[in-house]
Parts: structure tokens; C-alpha cells; sequence
């Protein structure tokens, strides 16, 4: 009797796409490269994606999703965006092929969304009027990714972090700031 074979997961398919992007960049994922990555028809990728604006939108929330972002309730307000950007820095920083997918409209998933609505809430909740929260937001944001650009192009990741978190608290008292 031939041998089952194990039935590809959407995880298993993700983490290839992960690890291609990683390696070879975003510009090489294509559905063929990660049916031949994971050694299986291009059908069985179609399976659980009907195209690669569906892989990639959901890539970047795969890779959100396996770092705890979302700000919580303990501490300052100050606190919890610390927390959340200094956790993004660090998970997008293992992965900086997916870099130029974020911030595109069709990659916001779930769990991004969750955690830019949550912050937004919760400096809405401080007085920080809904421009000024999206405003302060956007300027958290921009610095961690840009940090995280700065990390891979300088090539010393302990000094880019020192870097990263000495500025992050210069960020913070901008972006927290009342009047901005």
C-alpha cells in the first residue's frame, strides 16, 4: 500500500514563503518558487491561497502574530507603545525581507489592525485627539522601521540596537508629547 503523505498545512506554507522571503527577497515569491520550496505542486499552495496578493496579505500578520505587540493595559501609555514598538523592532528585525510590505493597505491583516486600533484607543483614551493619535502612530512606526532598515544596511546588529532604543525614548516624548 503506497505511504500517505502528511497533508501541507497553511502554516507550512507560510513559513516557506517566510523563509524564501528572508532569503531570496519579496520580489522572488511567486507561487511556483514556494511550490518548489516546499516540494509540492503549485496546485497544493492554491489550495490554501488563490494568488499571491492572498499569501503576501497574509504574511505580514503571520510574522505580527508570532511576537506579542499589542500594548496591554499595565503601565503608562508610554510604557505599552514601548513595549509594542521595542516588540516590533525585534520581531520584524528577524525578518526584514517582509520590510517592504508593510504599511501597504493590502497587507493590514487582523492582528495588525488589533494593534494599531488598540494604541490608537488608547491614546484617544489619554487626550490625544484622533489626528494627533494617528500622527503620533505614524511617527512610532516610521522610526522602527526605519531603525530596523538602518540595522540590516550598518551590519552591526548590538550597536543598532543601542541605537534603536536610545533613540525610541527620543521618539516616544515626540510622539507622546500633547502638542506634538
Amino acid at each position: 500500500m503506497p505511504k500517505r503523505r502528511t497533508p501541507l498545512t497553511r502554516d507550512q506554507v507560510l513559513e516557506s514563503a517566510l523563509s524564501l522571503v528572508d532569503r531570496d527577497g519579496v520580489d522572488r515569491l511567486t507561487m511556483r518558487a514556494l511550490s518548489a520550496e516546499l516540494g509540492v505542486s503549485a496546485m497544493a499552495v492554491y489550495w490554501h491561497f488563490d494568488n499571491k496578493a492572498a499569501l503576501v496579505a497574509e504574511l505580514v500578520d503571520y510574522v505580527v502574530g508570532q511576537y506579542d505587540v499589542h500594548p496591554g493595559q499595565g503601565g503608562t501609555l508610554r510604557d505599552r507603545a514601548r513595549k509594542t514598538f521595542r516588540t516590533m523592532y525585534q520581531g520584524l528585525n528577524d525578518h526584514p525581507g517582509i520590510l517592504p510590505l508593510i504599511g501597504q493597505p493590502e497587507t493590514r491583516g487582523q492582528v495588525s489592525l488589533s494593534v494599531m486600533t488598540e494604541l490608537l484607543a488608547q491614546l484617544a483614551a489619554e487626550g490625544h485627539s484622533a489626528r494627533r493619535a494617528q500622527e503620533a502612530y505614524h511617527l512610532l512606526m516610521s522610526f522602527t522601521l526605519g531603525a530596523i532598515t538602518m540595522s540590516h544596511a550598518d551590519g552591526t546588529p548590538t550597536r543598532a540596537q543601542r541605537v534603536f532604543e536610545s533613540n525610541l525614548e527620543r521618539a516616544l516624548d515626540v510622539a507622546l508629547s500633547a502638542s506634538g
